[in-house]
Formats: structure tokens, C-alpha cells, sequence
């Protein structure tokens, strides 16, 4: 199928929507209990390397959280904020307006 109509699927149908996200489920899934049976069979450490770097790959697996309060402008120097409101502004120019958004649903 190709991405185009996938993703416009993935809008338009909430049946198959619901397909996509257990699809997604059902392979993560798949995955931990690979892991599980590896580590209950007695696996060696070394055995999980590959397994352990897919799983931060596919799915965000991280061993350290770090978490930044970007937007404490007390933490931050004058042109870091100018940096920051640029940044932010671009972002806001590219959500379309209600009238754009109701001619864009409109479309399909």
C-alpha cells in the first residue's frame, strides 16, 4: 500500500485505524516477550545487546530520562529566548487557521 493512501486510511477509517494501532500493540508485544523468554531461559547478558539496542531504536527505550524545562526563561540568556520565540513563532505560522482546516477536511 502506499504511504499516501495509508496515511489518509489512517484518518478517514477508524476501523482500520484500530487495525494499525493493534498491529502496533501486537508487534511490541512480540518483542517483550521475546526478551522475557531469553532472560527465563537463562540467556547470557551479552545475548540482550541486540535486542536491547533494537527495542531503544524502535521504541524510544531510553537508560537515562532527562528532563529540561526549556520553556524557564530564567534559566535562560537573552538570546536564547529571542531563539526560542523564533522558533516557536515559525511553528505557530504553520498551523493552518480554523477556515484553512475546514477547507482542508473538506477535500477528502
Amino acid at each position: 500500500m502506499p504511504y499516501k493512501l495509508f496515511q489518509s486510511k489512517l484518518i478517514d477509517d477508524p476501523l482500520f485505524a484500530q487495525l494499525v494501532e493493534f498491529g502496533r500493540l501486537a508487534r511490541k508485544g512480540y518483542w517483550l516477550e521475546l526478551g522475557r523468554k531469553a532472560a527465563k531461559a537463562g540467556a547470557p547478558p551479552s545475548a540482550f545487546n541486540y535486542w536491547i539496542a533494537f527495542m531503544k531504536n524502535e521504541f524510544g527505550w531510553s537508560e537515562k530520562t532527562e528532563l529540561k524545562d526549556l520553556s524557564a526563561p530564567k534559566d535562560m540568556g537573552t538570546d536564547d529566548i529571542k531563539s526560542r520565540i523564533a522558533a516557536l513563532s515559525k511553528k505557530i505560522k504553520q498551523v493552518p487557521a480554523p477556515v484553512e482546516m475546514q477547507a482542508l477536511m473538506t477535500e477528502h
